[in-house]
């Protein structure tokens, strides 16, 4: 019986080392040769040793001859430890050759999708699981006669199938790791700030900071991670280490949801998930649509994701449907005859909740040479210099419903000095209104659900010299008013931040030194009583009396309402304990921080590209 046993066991570790070979050769030989290049070594050495270990126990099975089963049972100590010696080699193979190890940061250079690593891995899994079955069972006993055969036979492609089974489990378990939260109220947005509330340490170069219902999104370069804005606690993670990630971001004017587009494997169809902010959970998951064009510009909202497609005769947006990957609708972009629109994208697109700006300028074809019109966007944007703006350059704005695709309003209004720049876009609007986002673009403001011009931009001198363009220095609009920092008519004279109605009448008025005034120019947060804005390389006296070092990380909340404590326009300056954004001497790598106002807080980032050692914190600047 116990021969029949040790011969099951040796037949068993066969089977498997050698179905274990097959498919690890199978699998490796369906890989990129570039990409398998770093399988190379572990899996040539698990291969050898799979065809040194039968050779070994063949010639020690023949030196013995027939020496008793319990002598080689017993074995010696120098045996014992050779066996173990042989099958943590094999096991440490198998480390080696583990999936994270060859998987590249960017599947686009050439690296290994996780699912082809753990394709090749199964089959090593099962090279080493037969290495040591083998390496353990007796060599001198008998066969076991033809039931020992089969039942190693039945046993080892078992072990084979477990294998290769559980491979697939591993992938996901190692891919993705994603916690949910639990469902909360959000904290109001603060209006004004004046301390450090809480902080929290990254894990990876912060990509992006966004809004998120209940506070801050952190955007890593896998996926993201959403905090309480109130306390910094981490509420939920969604991440994907190593997969190639086709795009992945916040729905601008949609706190609710993020989304992630990603692909699993070279012959995989992608796949896009929403993400609710509040807790983390996959509101939605489906196929992404099949692309032509690689280049195609692409936005995603909770329900459609929209592409914009250009040809010689205009082209079109198509929206398609999330759960069938269908193209629910298509809008023309239809190019009028004897026209010549922009060249290079000439389509700017920006998407808001759901709804999708579209604006394109064009001129008559009068105003090229054949040899212009006939070079391509190269020789268009050359002639461009020398072509001016002529009063038959027009710049059309569409506003489209992303869900049906209709058409909800269109505006003509004259385009920039410089044809080639579009500045159409929609502005922030005010965290503390009611009033609907407006599209800005020129002089021009429109709202954007209505397309009913607006008028809440305050009148300024100094609007004469940015003629067809907005008014500078807005912070944040709606169609119930502007807040603006504007400078003074006179030279070196004090900035403004003025607050107006939905008349563009001023409702209050703040002086800013003139000194500090440029920070209003950088990363800045609008809250009702205060603008906070980012202090990064630029020093002033100002910042030098406040005792803030130039490298130091200081931020500047400006109140635009007087209180019992303090009068309006008086900076105030908030610190993080001695934290630095760079060194001074170092001339190189100078890191500055961002702000974006969220539930709760207003959230100070450093985003990558951080040149220093360690991460620097997130912190939430509260009340």
């Amino acid at each position: 019986m116990g021969g029949r046993n040790a011969g099951v066991l040796g037949w068993a570790g066969m089977a498997t080392m050698a179905g274990g070979v097959v498919l690890t050769v199978v699998r490796l030989a369906g890989i990129d040769s570039e990409a398998a290049e770093d399988f190379t070594i572990p899996v040539v050495l698990l291969l050898f040793m799979a065809f040194m270990v039968p050779v070994v126990r063949i010639n020690i099975r023949r030196d013995r001859g027939s020496a008793p089963a319990d002598d080689e049972d017993q074995g010696s100590a120098a045996g014992l430890v050779l066996r173990f010696l042989v099958a943590a080699t094999a096991m440490g193979l198998a480390w080696w050759a583990f999936p994270t190890h060859y998987v590249a940061s960017s599947v686009s250079e050439g690296g290994l999708y996780l699912t082809e690593a753990f394709g090749v891995w199964g089959g090593i899994g099962a090279v080493v699981l037969g290495i040591v079955l083998l390496v353990f069972a007796p060599i001198t006993v008998t066969g076991g006669g033809w039931k020992a055969l089969l039942g190693g036979l039945v046993a080892g492609a078992t072990a084979l199938l477990m294998v290769t089974a559980l491979t697939p489990v591993l992938t996901t378990w190692v891919e993705v790791e994603h916690r949910v939260a639990a469902a909360g109220e959000p904290a109001p947005f603060p209006t004004d700030v004046t301390r450090v509330g809480w902080s929290w340490e990254p894990e990876q170069p912060i990509q992006d900071v966004g809004r998120g219902l209940r506070g801050p999104v952190v955007r890593y370069g896998d996926g993201f991670v959403g905090l309480d804005g109130a306390t910094g606690e981490e509420l939920w993670t969604y991440r994907r280490s190593y997969s190639e990630i086709l795009g992945f971001g916040f729905v601008r004017g949609d706190e609710s949801h993020v989304y992630f587009m990603h692909r699993e494997g070279r012959a995989a169809p992608g796949t896009i998930l929403v993400l609710d902010t509040a807790t983390g959970e996959i509101v939605r998951e489906a196929t992404l649509p099949e692309h032509e064009d690689a280049d195609s510009r692409r936005h995603v909202n909770a329900d459609r994701m929209m592409e914009v497609k250009e040809d010689d005769g205009g082209g079109s947006v198509v929206g398609y449907d999330l759960d069938s990957a269908e193209p629910e609708w298509e809008y023309p972009l239809t190019r009028e005859t004897g026209r010549v629109c922009l060249p290079g994208e000439s389509v700017r697109t920006r998407l808001y909740g759901d709804r999708l700006l579209v604006s394109r300028t064009c001129l008559d074809e009068e105003h090229f040479d054949d040899g212009d019109l006939e070079s391509g966007d190269i020789g268009l944007t050359l002639a461009l210099d020398r072509v001016g703006r002529p009063e038959d350059a027009k710049r059309t704005l569409v506003v489209l419903d992303t869900t049906t695709g209709d058409e909800l309003w269109r505006a003509e209004v004259e385009p920039s000095r410089r044809l080639e720049w579009d500045d159409a876009d929609i502005v922030r609007p005010r965290t503390w209104s009611d009033g609907d986002p407006v599209v800005a673009a020129g002089e021009s403001l429109f709202g954007l659900n209505t397309g009913e011009p607006v008028d809440v931009v305050p009148d300024h001198p100094e609007q004469e010299y940015h003629q067809y363009e907005m008014a500078p220095g807005t912070l944040a609009a709606d169609t119930e008013g502007a807040v603006v920092a504007q400078n003074e008519p006179e030279a070196l004279g004090p900035r403004r931040l003025k607050k107006s109605d939905s008349d563009g009448e001023v409702v209050s008025s703040v002086e800013v030194e003139w000194n500090i005034g440029h920070y209003l120019d950088g990363p800045t947060a609008v809250l009702e009583g205060a603008l906070v804005s980012a202090v990064n390389e630029r020093r002033t006296s100002e910042v030098e009396e406040a005792g803030i070092e130039e490298g130091d990380r200081a931020v500047l909340a400006v109140p635009t309402e007087d209180t019992d404590s303090e009068r309006a326009g008086t900076p105030r300056w908030i610190r993080f304990d001695g934290e630095r954004l760079f060194d001074p001497d170092n001339r190189h790598g100078r890191n500055r921080q961002s702000l974006v106002a969220v539930s709760g807080a207003v959230v100070t980032y450093v985003p990558a590209g951080y040149q220093d050692d360690g991460l620097p914190p997130v912190h939430g600047l509260v009340p």
